[in-house]
């Protein structure tokens, strides 16, 4: 919560990009189990990434890690 609200403040993708890589694992699993490809995961995770520049200022954000993982399954189930 402390890296989203730093990043919310300063827009600093520094604090995201921290944040985005304690749940990598995450969002590249879900990935994976969506499309069935590695390389087709890797690039959704990438990305993601770029979603959630524009997304996080859009949306007030409780709980990130489940809040990522529903952005991971829509953006693969698009």
């Amino acid at each position: 919560a402390e890296l989203l609200q730093q990043y919310l403040a300063t827009r600093n993708q520094q604090w995201l990009a921290a944040l985005y890589m304690r749940h990598y694992q995450l969002v590249y699993g879900t990935c994976f189990k969506y499309l069935q490809d590695a390389e087709a995961a890797k690039d959704a995770v990438m990305n993601i990434y770029q979603e959630l520049l524009q997304k996080l200022h859009k949306h007030e954000v409780q709980i990130f890690k489940a809040w990522l993982h529903v952005v991971a399954k829509n953006h693969c189930l698009m």
